[in-house]
This record gives structure tokens, C-alpha cells and sequence, in this order.
């Protein structure tokens, strides 16, 4: 009864505060999509949860030409990193899947199957 009533309590000032103060933080936050930093993607492995693969996603090429020299992009590239992806143009679908293997979910049913993620990621 106590954790019911715990439970059903509003939230100490105290994290009301930090949780505004959070809000504000990350809400002026630029976004990926106004950043030419590149992100790199670490895919879990849903049968372990341990690291399965990586993906660099990069809107501006130019960034990613500056910064990695060429042996390491050939060495990336051999590792199935590709370059020349044009991520301003990856669909809803791609990006769920996207968002599935960085969580370690499954494709297709249980877990993380095609409806674990609506349709506006």
C-alpha cells in the first residue's frame, strides 16, 4: 500500500527542477540534421547484446573527406562502411531498422519486430 501511495505522489520539487532544467538543456540542442558532425552507430548483437557492427552516418561528405584519411576510409570501406550513402535521403523504414540494430532487436516478430516502432521514426 505505501508503494501505491509513493508511487501516485507527485514528484519532489527537486526533480521537477532538474527535469526542466534537462528540457531546456537538450531542447536547445542542434539537432543531427543541423550538424555536419558525422555519428557512428554501434549495432548490438540481439543474441548477445554485445556489439555486432558499426554504421557512420554523415549528412555533409566533406566532413567525413577532412577528417579520416585514406587509409582508415579504405580500411572502413573494406569493412562494409559506405562512404557514399546520401543519409538525407534514408526512408522511415531504413531508419526504424536503423534504430533496431543499435537497440539489438529482432526484425521480425517477438521483441523488436516491424510494428515495435511507428511509423514517424
Amino acid at each position: 500500500e505505501a508503494q501505491r501511495v509513493a508511487a501516485a505522489a507527485p514528484p519532489i520539487a527537486l526533480t521537477r527542477q532538474a527535469s526542466r532544467e534537462m528540457a531546456a538543456r537538450f531542447g536547445g540542442m542542434r539537432g543531427w540534421e543541423d550538424s555536419d558532425h558525422p555519428i557512428v552507430l554501434f549495432n548490438l548483437d540481439p543474441r548477445n547484446q554485445e556489439v555486432g557492427g558499426v554504421d557512420l552516418l554523415s549528412l555533409n561528405s566533406g566532413y567525413v573527406d577532412a577528417w579520416i584519411n585514406h587509409d582508415l576510409r579504405l580500411e572502413l570501406e573494406a569493412s562494409g562502411i559506405n562512404f557514399k550513402r546520401d543519409w538525407a535521403k534514408i526512408s522511415n523504414e531504413e531508419g526504424a531498422k536503423k534504430i533496431r540494430d543499435v537497440e539489438g532487436l529482432v526484425e521480425f516478430g517477438g521483441r523488436g519486430g516491424g510494428g515495435a516502432l511507428g511509423a514517424g521514426y
